[in-house]
């Protein structure tokens, strides 16, 4: 792009980590393509507990979540474009 920093080449999600003492989810989204992202929060029965909706444009992304789950394993799925994807954390509490 114009100031030099290479742009991701496909669409991904990471989970920085376990969720921290004071609830914060920190997620990083790499989006190759200007476009829309929805991101959402499940718990283990498939009860979506928060989503995001955002168009973004290309580039590295942060997205963070608040959340006051109980101690658990739960996921994020990430729509973009056709692209779906989901990443498993953990809130420790």
């Amino acid at each position: 792009n114009a100031n030099g920093t290479k742009l991701p080449d496909r669409f991904s999600v990471m989970v920085q980590g376990v969720v921290r003492k004071d609830g914060i989810l920190d997620l990083q989204l790499n989006i190759p393509k200007r476009g829309a992202v929805n991101v959402a929060i499940y718990d283990v029965t498939g009860r979506i507990l928060q989503s995001q909706s955002r168009m973004l444009d290309a580039g590295y992304h942060q997205m963070s979540f608040k959340l006051d789950a109980p101690s658990g394993v739960y996921f994020v799925r990430a729509e973009y474009g056709n692209k779906k994807l989901i990443r498993k954390f953990m809130v420790v509490r």
